[in-house]
């Protein structure tokens, strides 16, 4: 057995419990984009936010990892680093960290008991709560700086309260289109609205329409656009190729170092690189992409969940393992677009076992089953996670457990 995995104790905290209980009831009360009720929550505890510098990132695809190497490299460099990223995988505490560290139950607590009054007066949500809760565990720990990742889109993101140093904006695809918009246009649109004033703003995106978009709001904000085109150093490119499988991962990196250079307005040793590197995982937590979690029969499991990110996976597992045909373990959400990314994986599958994870918005293994019906590919549909994977395991094929951070939640 090898592979990263976050041993937690159980949650036996009653009051986290409840807590928890109240914000995810929260959560299933929807979506509610605007900056106002941030703008009230964190303006009752004091703008912790402002007490600190800000990396923010936006963006479809990799602004998770962009975000773990931002914080690793400047973890390396010496400084007290924030981290805020979302979803979580296993445990809500994996949202908010300093230097690798997650916040305690104890510290989750009290910014609760502080915050849940104010925020049912003003109806705020469960991100909205949790941002705030993250910008005062900041400023609780003096960090010398905190990275910030988006949950949804931008300009209306609650993260979007910041006054931040380097903004950076990972590639763009179609996603979450009932709040977005439903063109590449109008969402790259909203990914740009973290673009501030004289700020830089690091880019991954390539195509004409959605550079055309980012870099009319650069010009609007007389902010420079800057695309990491560097190479990466020989040695470092070689520490990436021994840990990461993806692809993806070394032009998130790129973007990642080129934000840090920016930040602290110097190049970065290729010694604090790798460290940061080897590191990455301690420093933010960062697991769940492309890792391998068994050897025997090989077993691999990653987050992605749109039809871009599962070009990535396909495209890097195609490179390292070619001509392999996979057991693919499959859940999504029943508002991504589960048909196209089907229809990707079948060019790499042997069968499929399709399943479903806890909660309403999860797809339901049947429907998943029913957008291959059409298709000579072998298949079954099993409900529980657990189930799926036991019998996947049965059968010594190399196994592919995709789609979702829920189902990497309830497999890990």
């Amino acid at each position: 057995m090898r592979g990263f995995f976050v041993n937690l104790p159980p949650m036996n905290n009653a009051k986290k419990e409840k807590l928890l209980s109240e914000l995810y009831a929260k959560l299933r009360a929807g979506i509610k984009p605007g900056l106002e009720r941030t703008i009230a929550l964190a303006n009752a505890v004091g703008n912790p936010q402002n007490d600190y510098p800000t990396i923010h990132v936006a963006g479809t695809n990799g602004k998770g990892t962009t975000c773990s190497v931002v914080a690793s490299l400047l973890t390396e460099k010496g400084l007290k680093v924030g981290l805020y990223t979302s979803p979580h995988i296993k445990d809500f505490n994996e949202r908010i960290r300093v230097n690798g560290t997650q916040i305690t139950d104890d510290e989750l607590v009290d910014f609760s008991e502080t915050l849940l009054p104010k925020a049912e007066e003003l109806d705020a949500t469960f991100f909205e709560i949790t941002t705030v809760m993250a910008f005062m565990h900041f400023h609780n720990h003096n960090v010398d700086v905190a990275v910030i990742e988006t949950g949804m889109g931008g300009r209306f993101d609650s993260t979007n309260i910041l006054s931040s140093s380097v903004t950076c904006i990972t590639d763009i695809d179609l996603d979450h289109q009932e709040f977005l918009g439903d063109t590449i246009e109008q969402i790259a649109f909203e990914k740009a609205g973290i673009i501030k004033q004289d700020t830089p703003v690091v880019t991954t995106n390539q195509e004409e329409s959605i550079l055309n978009v980012i870099s009319k709001k650069a010009e609007e904000m007389s902010a420079d656009v800057v695309s990491p085109n560097e190479k990466i150093d020989k040695t470092v490119l070689k520490e990436i190729e021994n840990m990461y499988i993806s692809q993806s991962f070394q032009k998130n990196y790129k973007a990642a170092l080129k934000v840090v250079e920016l930040y602290l307005q110097n190049p970065i040793t290729s010694d604090i690189q790798i460290n940061a590197i080897k590191n990455l995982r301690n420093n933010s937590g960062y697991f769940g992409r492309m890792e391998v979690i068994d050897d025997s029969p090989l077993t691999i499991i990653d987050i992605a969940h749109s039809p871009a990110a599962i070009g990535n996976l396909i495209d890097s597992l195609t490179l390292r393992y070619p001509n392999q045909k996979w057991t693919i373990i499959l859940a999504m959400m029943k508002d991504k677009n589960y048909r196209d990314i089907i229809n990707q994986l079948e060019h790499i599958a042997k069968r499929f076992i399709f399943t479903q994870v806890t909660g309403d918005r999860s797809a339901k293994a049947s429907e998943l089953a029913s957008a291959l019906s059409e298709s000579e590919v072998e298949y079954r549909a099993i409900e529980n996670p657990k189930a799926a994977l036991s019998e996947a395991k049965q059968i010594m094929n190399p196994i592919l457990i995709v789609g979702s951070f829920y189902l990497a939640n309830e497999l890990l």
